[in-house]
């Protein structure tokens, strides 16, 4: 998110995220009261912007968080995974794996969910990586 929009950026992701953060995927029933079908074309339009592998972690959450929002209370499987992978792709580059290991945990559920059996087997973490459960590596 370099050059003069970065900020501004920067700005739409936090107020979509907060907006984000109405549905608690821990209570289901917060659907009710949440904002988030409101904002998710506009959640779709900012992770445009925020593109793959520069974005930051916040973009990758707000992806997550969409996602969570479209699977659980839309049952909208096939944008849940876009945005999962959206998430992927930009917590490819970071250090840290707990961010990879949830987003492998989610496309997976979301393939299963499609009955997509085959993919879920196949889904599969980068060689070598750190935290994520032997379930999700392939097998030698």
């Amino acid at each position: 998110m370099g050059d003069a929009r970065g900020p501004a950026l920067r700005a739409v992701v936090a107020a979509l995220q907060a907006q984000m953060d109405t549905f608690d995927e821990d209570e289901a029933e917060t659907y009710h009261a949440c904002t988030c079908w409101a904002y998710t074309t506009h959640v779709r339009a900012a992770l445009e912007h925020a593109g793959g592998t520069d974005a930051s972690e916040d973009a990758a959450r707000l992806a997550m968080s969409a996602g969570s929002f479209l699977e659980q209370v839309t049952s909208a499987y096939a944008e849940a995974h876009l945005l999962y992978k959206r998430a992927l792709a930009m917590r490819q580059g970071a250090a840290e794996s707990h961010g990879l290991t949830e987003c492998y945990r989610k496309i997976g559920y979301v393939c299963y969910r499609q009955g997509r059996n085959a993919d879920t087997k196949r889904l599969s973490a980068p060689e070598g990586a750190q935290g994520v459960p032997s379930r999700v590596r392939p097998r030698s």
